[in-house]
């Protein structure tokens, strides 16, 4: 959700939050091959963007956010060597995800709420590494699961154009509120990801 805080003359700041529910299926780590639709855990997210308007229908936007990753419990295959070769042992874990941040600027042409849009931005994100507590093996095995899941840092450029009816429909123009986009990213640097 987001909530307006300010709004002076080109300038509005709006503060973010979001909560991420566990949905969707957790890897299974008895399958080989398995393609997860969720990671079992909460998340909560806050955040702060400020866009200030520029001349000819332009926005330009900065924006950060930061999610905390809640821990949870899920069965892991535990190392047994260091360089974390399959392992016959299985333990239903604690595990602390790293939380994760992301800064980022954009301009924007036209609106997002009504008409065709474009817009153009940069992002950095950053995610701590995974931390794992177990109980039935010794602590340097735990210690070579989470070496398995180092932290992340990853730069990207990212681009998107649009379609919106939001303006229209609420003006009775249009009989349905409606958004589409198409997006393209690409990872300009990154570490572990």
């Amino acid at each position: 959700s987001k909530y307006k805080l300010a709004e002076v003359d080109n300038d509005i700041v709006t503060f973010k939050t979001e909560l991420v529910l566990p949905t969707g299926r957790v890897s299974d780590v008895d399958k080989l091959v398995e393609l997860p639709t969720g990671d079992g855990q909460y998340d909560l997210g806050v955040g702060i963007i400020w866009d200030h308007t520029l001349p000819a229908n332009f926005t330009w936007t900065l924006y950060t956010l930061g999610t905390i990753q809640l821990p949870d419990q899920l069965r892991r295959r535990i190392p047994t060597e260091s360089d974390g070769g399959l392992s016959p042992d299985i333990e239903n874990v604690e595990r602390d995800s790293g939380d994760q941040y992301l800064a980022g600027t954009s301009i924007q042409y036209g609106s997002s709420k009504g008409g065709v849009y474009a817009n153009l931005g940069y992002v950095y994100q950053y995610m701590q590494a995974a931390r794992f507590k177990g109980h039935l093996y010794a602590r340097e095995r735990y210690d070579w699961l989470e070496n398995q899941y180092p932290s992340q840092m990853l730069t990207s450029m990212i681009g998107q154009i649009g379609y919106s009816s939001i303006e229209s429909y609420q003006s009775k123009e249009f009989p349905i509120p409606l958004q589409a986009n198409l997006g393209f990213g690409h990872p300009l640097s990154g570490r572990n990801a």
